[in-house]
């Protein structure tokens, strides 16, 4: 373990105001000058176990499970990264659970590792894995981790993303021979086409989507979709507010908050503006700082976490919490504890603690109450 220290924080005052879409007045917030917020942070290297520091992806699975892709070598001549290998947290160290051989087109096998265009990781109920790729030679290879060795589901599919069910398959997003885009469920060897939601489904990589704690699965692609396995509902239809809140992801971005709040970032006119939906309530927050501006751009990963706070960490900036009810923008960087300013990922547990992926480490944030 590379270090371990308290970071104590300033809550800048960037000039926020909110709206409860549902009822509530305008109201311009300031956070107090002297508010300050401790926080512990530990950075785990590969002193911890982990194969080499520079760790790419980092996801909570459904049964709590943390998850990390590492980075590997340059191993293509066009300088394309190819991730090393993967691991999961024990509780005090990072386990290698190696990774799936990639085989070209062309049959010969390639280094071990799928590249990073395309990739995707998603953590079973079960301690399993789901690594979706649709990396440059290969053709939506589906792989997983059953907590002892890794398989390969036969697929005939382009696929891009994905994300594990409760039951232990897999929704993904991909593009079948025929060219109709559409919603895939894998189950063992098995991949059927699922219904689309309302307004379909508009590109492979204009999408994002989740599993909640209940097992259903959310989709923002142009609404706010849940599905239960049979039917699609909006959430539109129980928010009226909601209607024409993005078209899709290049214009909006959509995450599921560890507590199961939805969190939707668009751009606007005057920058971007969150967008909370929770408890009943909608409540936005146009922000026109620009350091917050960038999760719409390449380099900036955002996570809800269990505390109802919103997390950016974007990249050569460096970390931010948020807090929309009081208008509260709180930064960390390299005082704070953070080995570099070069974050790739972001993650929030159910227990409130926040894990930060750099070129240095793994980091882990838990907010003290």
């Amino acid at each position: 373990m590379s270090h371990r220290l308290a970071a104590v924080v300033m809550a800048l005052a960037l000039g926020f105001g909110t709206n409860a879409c549902s009822g509530g007045d305008d109201a311009a917030t300031t956070a107090p000058a002297d508010s300050t917020t401790a926080t512990v942070t530990d950075t785990f290297t590969s002193a911890d176990g982990l194969p080499t520091d520079r760790v790419g992806q980092v996801v909570v699975g459904l049964d709590g499970t943390v998850w990390v892709a590492v980075e590997g070598d340059l191993v293509r001549s066009d300088s394309a990264l190819r991730y090393e290998t993967f691991a999961r947290f024990d509780g005090e160290g990072w386990v290698d659970v190696g990774t799936p051989d990639l085989v070209a087109l062309d049959g010969d096998p390639k280094p071990n590792s799928p590249v990073v265009f395309g990739m995707d990781i998603s953590g079973g109920p079960d301690g399993s894995l789901w690594v979706v790729n649709t990396g440059f030679d290969s053709t939506g290879d589906i792989y997983l981790y059953n907590g002892v060795e890794w398989l390969s589901p036969t697929n005939d599919r382009s696929l891009a993303t994905g994300a594990a069910a409760l039951d232990g398959s897999l929704w993904t997003i991909g593009l079948p021979a025929s060219g109709d885009i559409g919603l895939y469920r894998v189950e063992g060897q098995t991949v059927t086409l699922q219904p689309d939601p309302d307004g379909g489904i508009g590109c492979v990589l204009c999408v994002d989507y989740d599993v909640d704690a209940d097992g259903l699965l959310w989709m923002y692609s142009g609404t706010i979709s849940s599905f239960d396995g049979a039917a699609w509902t909006t959430l539109e239809g129980e928010y009226p507010e909601l209607d024409g809140i993005g078209t899709d992801s290049t214009e909006g971005r959509w995450a599921l908050g560890a507590d199961g709040t939805h969190w939707v970032l668009r751009r606007t006119a005057e920058g971007v503006e969150i967008v909370r939906i929770t408890g009943g309530e909608v409540t936005t927050m146009p922000v026109a700082d620009s350091r917050v501006a960038y999760p719409l751009d390449a380099g900036t990963a955002f996570a809800g976490g269990a505390d109802g706070r919103l997390w950016l960490a974007i990249e050569s900036v460096g970390l931010s919490s948020i807090d929309v009810d009081t208008g509260t923008v709180t930064q960390y960087g390299l005082d704070d504890g953070l080995p570099t300013l070069e974050l790739l990922d972001i993650a929030a547990h159910p227990d409130g603690t926040i894990w930060v992926a750099t070129a240095a480490g793994i980091t882990r944030i838990v907010p003290e109450s």
